[in-house]
């Protein structure tokens, strides 16, 4: 699947900025674009409303924060994603991520970045199919201080 094939939408709290990172729609209001039929029929791929998709939260800690200049997101995936997709669908919408948290190659998190699903467990497998309305926590494993 290449990124422009990829059903990931990314929102913020009203009247939030998003630093360097252009206009963001929000969920409601997407008109066009890879997968979406406008409202007159045209465009392609099937309509949003077709095509089944979970919402699932990330929240960012650490590096990944700063990185990303945002603390959470929400994202809109298709209803098998997994962590795979789900860091790939991140990287999609802040490429600073890629590299230093995400890597590209495999679409993975970096082995110091841990990733939680609902403050209940570790995510070790990126292949995890992620359950509607879950909270992903991406952390560093890194820890530090003085002493």
């Amino acid at each position: 699947m290449l990124d422009s094939d990829l059903k990931a939408l990314v929102t913020f709290p009203a009247g939030a900025i998003g630093v360097g990172l252009g206009a963001f729609t929000p969920l409601g209001e997407i008109k066009a674009g890879p997968g979406v039929r406008r409202e007159d029929g045209s465009g392609s791929g099937k309509a949003v409303e077709d095509t089944p998709m979970k919402r699932l939260v990330v929240e960012l800690f650490d590096s990944a924060r700063r990185i990303a200049s945002v603390a959470e997101v929400e994202l809109e995936l298709e209803e098998e994603a997994t962590v795979r997709d789900m860091l790939r669908a991140l990287a999609t919408s802040y490429p600073a991520l890629r590299g230093p948290v995400i890597d590209p190659e495999g679409w993975s998190a970096r082995p110091y970045i841990l990733l939680n699903l609902d403050g209940k467990e570790t995510i070790e497998d990126d292949d995890l199919e992620l359950p509607h309305r879950a909270r992903v926590l991406l952390m560093s494993a890194l820890a530090g201080g003085s002493g």
